[in-house]
């Protein structure tokens, strides 16, 4: 796919058709498959994939709602924070997140699975593209005043003990886990 979509009758096959394994992709493993420029600025899309016992940390949005659609495979999401609504979704699910509700969503199974977020505005796509770096979770916290997002790190260590789970996507954590080492792990992030 060329580099934007413009909106003459100067465009083809190519600028139209994103094709599996094309886009960019950063550092967090997701893969942005559709700009926001070329929606108008109305939203973006990015295909991700959560390893099997992998946590997406809790966190909210107060400028964007999001979508996913579950492309194979099982989620558990939690919508509304501690306490909120938590369900399962499967093949072919979308789920709404809304805009300045706290939500997270983890891989319990074996088996990676692959998912589509849709997301309003450009700002979530600004945000991967701008945390492009090493420690995902500290370049989001410093980032996330700036894309108006809150991290909820303090959650992480509960939610990786309660529910089996071995790995934060965009964190790099020792192989043998349990909740005190993950938040030593966690206190100079978490300030």
């Amino acid at each position: 796919m060329t580099d934007t979509l413009t909106h003459t009758n100067t465009y083809d096959a190519e600028s139209c058709v994103i094709r599996p394994g094309e886009g960019e992709k950063v550092d967090s493993g997701m893969v942005l498959k559709i700009r926001a420029r070329d929606m108008d600025g109305y939203f973006s899309m990015m295909e991700g994939c959560l390893q099997p016992k992998q946590l997406l940390a809790p966190h909210t949005h107060l400028r964007e709602t999001q979508a996913v659609y579950v492309i194979r495979g099982e989620l558990e999401f939690e919508v509304g924070g501690e306490g909120g609504l938590r369900f399962t979704a499967g093949t072919g699910d979308y789920i709404i997140k809304p805009k300045g509700v706290e939500h997270s969503f983890w891989n319990a199974s074996d088996e990676p699975v692959p998912y589509i977020e849709l997301s309003t505005g450009q700002n979530f796509e600004s945000f991967q593209v701008s945390t492009n770096q090493a420690n995902k979770i500290r370049v989001s916290r410093e980032a996330a005043s700036k894309f108006d997002m809150k991290i909820h790190v303090e959650r992480i260590p509960t939610m990786l003990r309660d529910h089996g789970l071995t790995s934060v996507s965009g964190m790099k954590l020792p192989g043998s886990l349990d909740a005190a080492r993950v938040i030593d792990l966690l206190k100079p992030i978490l300030g």
